[in-house]
């Protein structure tokens, strides 16, 4: 069996060497692709002819039987074939042969083809190198004994042209012939091999050489890897197949010896396994490589000795990439890397583990403070200038510390994570600084923020919609986009476990610009009006309008098919300023209402001041309609002042059929709640608005 990229070489050494026979090689359907010159002389077939033709149909005779359908279907099922048959030529005329047929294969195990060998039985029984279809035509007499011994040597001159080592062993297990190939192989010279029990020449033992007396005389093929270590010191691992030898009459004599040097085939097994562990860019271990050897650095660490794992992100990286181009980034990439092998111990393991991310893991640290000096000597290694063509680039990159105390019992995964945490702490604080991770950091409050900058980072914040009913038709006439955080270990998350946090950090105006261009996009394509929710400190944001206007216009939407929703609060906490940003919104022809009406304390007096279009009644006082006097009368008043103003009234928070009776008595257009819909992603809002 030879795998596809050996297939080549191996064909043409046969044709080249062995001229005066035929090769021919055919896809796995048995359509032939390959047919030299020999051929042709053979089987009275021009390349032309037989190339596209199926083989069965050239030189299979008519009425072909049982063993016939047998030699075709063991390749497609993975087996080599080996047996005596008749073939014909293109003139009708028949001759005998030993027929070997072997599979061509990928690397990754995929049959591709087959290659065969034929041998003229009156010449040579037997004979049948396992990787080619060899025929010889000597028209020898059936029946002559005297016909297959003249063909003999010219038999063996094949044999020696063939670069795979052949030879014969006898039932005792004595070798009788070898090629010289095999003895090249085996590195023995011909006398110490031929009439010498085989198995003691390679030393082999044990089940190996019980099989090569048992199984060929039982009719079975079986096959060896073994390293063979020759006199000059040399080991070449290789490949023995053993087949039986039948002599002329059918019975078995003993076994055919195929060995073929896997030196090449283990040269390209190691570098596929080292492609498998290494970044194909830096040539650094990748994130599962990484992983592994943390985790067993891990397992042998000794008790009295902390670990560091260091995590390196790169600043502003991406601004390579937009100004220079990725092949520039790519060879910014490259020499840092470099830089970072030469930055760290012997004993230190470097990895990529994401396009700018790179992770550094150190052994047997004396103290945790070590790890914080090989932070520092990273920084200084990768802020170096470094030259691109003509551009002169120096980067700054933020690490984040985790040392695993002795004693400490955690995986790869959580040391990994401590690490990233803290590189997003280093991140927060000074980009080009480092951080080392604590523990209590993470009951500090500081942990979310750190956490939602990875978020946004890897985009793991999601936009959910909840329809908005009329409710005189019980048609849906809109969405409101709500943000939700798909959480790494938490699961989804919705806005109030996590806004306020990104409120403390800043982070707001980022979240809720996202929310918008997302909500803004995917409106446009279901051709509905969306909802967005602009708070507090967006509002304080100078250039809102622009921003939301370059989105309209990128995402395809109609400006009356937005509508921006405020807080209450936030009007009235700055109502000055928070009229010129309601007014200059106003003016790209989006819609205002204000949210969370009644928790906010203003009057419609107060809001008649603002351009908005409607108001929306806050959930509070929703869940009161009849069961709370109180409530019920808040959102009375909300609504018939807002008629009186002409603003639309939205309710908030509908559950129950007896809450949605109410507010149609009181004449509120629209409401939105459970009883219509939950929050639902977008996937889901196609078919809802389809029903």
């Amino acid at each position: 069996m030879i795998t596809a990229n050996a297939a080549a070489p191996r064909v043409a050494a046969l044709t080249l060497d062995s001229i005066a026979h035929a090769v021919v090689v055919t896809d796995i359907s048995g359509t032939v692709t390959y047919w030299n010159p020999a051929a042709e002389a053979l089987f009275g077939y021009r390349a032309a002819e037989a190339a596209g033709k199926k083989l069965p149909d050239l030189i299979f005779p008519a009425g072909a039987g049982k063993k016939y359908n047998e030699m075709l279907l063991a390749p497609a099922e993975g087996r080599d074939w080996s047996g005596k048959v008749t073939l014909r030529r293109k003139d009708g005329s028949h001759f005998p042969a030993l027929a070997a047929r072997s599979i061509i294969q990928e690397m990754d195990g995929t049959i591709v083809g087959v290659v065969g060998i034929h041998a003229d039985l009156s010449m040579h029984q037997g004979v049948a190198v396992g990787s080619s279809h060899v025929a010889q035509d000597i028209t020898p007499d059936w029946e002559t004994e005297r016909a297959l011994r003249a063909s003999a040597a010219h038999a063996r001159a094949v044999v020696e042209a063939v670069h795979v080592g052949i030879g014969e062993i006898d039932l005792t297990g004595v070798a009788r012939s070898a090629n010289s190939h095999l003895l090249t192989l085996l590195g023995v010279p011909r006398d110490q091999l031929i009439d010498r029990p085989f198995a003691e020449v390679l030393k082999l033992e044990g089940e190996i050489a019980r099989a090569t007396l048992t199984r060929p005389a039982l009719g079975i093929e079986h096959s060896y890897d073994i390293y063979r270590r020759r006199p000059d010191g040399t080991v070449l691992p290789l490949r023995i197949i053993f087949s039986s030898l039948l002599d002329e009459k059918g019975v078995v004599a003993g076994s055919v010896l195929l060995a073929t040097d896997l030196t090449e085939r283990k040269r390209i097994e190691a570098d596929l396994a080292r492609l498998a562990l290494r970044d194909g860019l830096t040539g650094l271990l990748n994130r599962a490589a990484l992983r592994g050897r943390l985790t067993r650095a891990l397992a042998r660490r000794r008790r009295q000795a902390d670990l560091g794992v260091l995590f390196v992100d790169l600043d502003n990286f991406k601004v390579v990439n937009d100004l220079h181009g990725h092949a520039a980034g790519d060879e910014l990439l490259r020499i840092l890397a470099d830089r970072l092998r030469g930055a760290v111990r012997p004993e230190d393991t470097v990895g990529r583990v994401g396009g700018d991310e790179f992770v550094v893991v150190c052994e047997e640290l004396s103290e945790p403070s070590e790890a914080i000096r090989i932070a520092e000597r990273l920084q200084d290694a990768l802020s170096g200038p470094a030259l691109l063509g003509t551009v002169e680039i120096s980067m700054m990159a933020s690490v984040g510390i985790a040392v695993v105390r002795r004693g400490e019992n955690i995986d790869a995964n959580e040391a990994l994570h401590r690490a990233d945490q803290a590189m997003y702490a280093a991140k927060a604080d000074s980009r080009g600084s480092w951080q080392v991770f604590r523990p209590t950091r993470a009951d500090s409050g500081e942990q979310p923020v750190i956490e939602l900058r990875r978020a946004l980072a890897r985009d793991e914040l999601a936009v959910y919609y909840q329809p908005r009913i009329d409710l005189t038709s019980g048609e849906i006439v809109g969405v409101e986009a709500l943000a939700r955080w798909r959480h790494p270990r938490r699961g989804l998350l919705t806005a109030p476990a996590f806004l306020p946090a990104a409120d403390r950090a800043g982070l707001l105006p980022e979240i809720g610009m996202h929310v918008v261009s997302v909500a803004c996009t995917e409106a446009a394509a279901w051709n509905i009006t969306v909802s967005v929710n602009v708070w507090a400190r967006q509002l304080r944001t100078p250039r809102l309008a622009s921003t939301l206007s370059r989105t309209l216009e990128d995402s395809g939407l109609q400006a009356g098919r937005l509508i921006v929703e405020i807080p209450e609060a936030a009007v009235m906490s700055a109502p000055e300023r928070a009229l010129r940003t309601l007014t200059s919104l106003r003016s790209l022809g989006v819609r205002l209402a204000v949210d969370n009406f009644g928790t906010g304390y203003s009057s419609l007096a107060h809001l008649a001041r603002f351009p908005l279009d409607a108001l929306k009644v806050d959930r509070q006082f929703v869940s009161g309609l009849g069961v709370d006097r109180e409530r019920a009368a808040v959102v009375a008043a909300a609504v018939g002042l807002a008629h009186a103003t002409g603003l639309r009234v939205v309710a908030e928070g509908v559950e129950t059929g007896e809450q949605q009776s109410a507010l149609i008595a009181l004449g509120c257009e629209q409401a939105q709640g459970y009883l219509f819909g939950p929050p639902m992603p977008p996937e889901e809002i196609p078919q809802l608005l389809a029903r």
